[in-house]
């Protein structure tokens, strides 16, 4: 039988690379650094689209008021239409005058509406 060697303090013992800390900390500041920055960059990109949210919708609700008042303005002046004639001329005025006002607040809430989309799709 095979002599058996003896084996001293720590002789025999599987010795493992030591872990390289400062790789392993350099790498940890490396991704909270880029998990930070893309927080951010998701954090500034949500406040992009609420504020051209806001935007849009002020715009809307500013079109809403010019248009109700427009519509209070016809009701005055149908109120004190003498006949059914000047009753007519002033419907017509109105609708020609409404159908021009609505086709710019279109232009301008599309026009807003794009430049908002365009904005958000770079933020992203």
């Amino acid at each position: 039988m095979s002599e058996m060697q003896k084996l001293g303090p720590g002789q025999g013992v599987l010795k493992l690379p030591q872990p390289d800390t400062d790789n392993v900390g350099s790498a940890y500041t490396q991704f909270f650094e880029l998990a930070c920055k893309s927080q951010k960059m998701v954090l500034s990109s949500q406040l992009a689209w609420a504020e051209n949210a806001m935007a849009v919708q002020g715009l809307a609700l500013g079109f809403a008021k010019a248009n109700a008042d427009a519509n209070i303005g016809l009701m005055s002046e149908l109120s004190h239409a003498g006949n059914l004639t000047d009753c007519l001329e002033i419907q017509a005025r109105f609708a020609r005058r409404q159908g021009d006002v609505l086709g710019k607040q279109a232009e301008k809430l599309g026009a807003l509406m794009a430049t908002t989309s365009n904005a958000n799709g770079r933020g992203l």
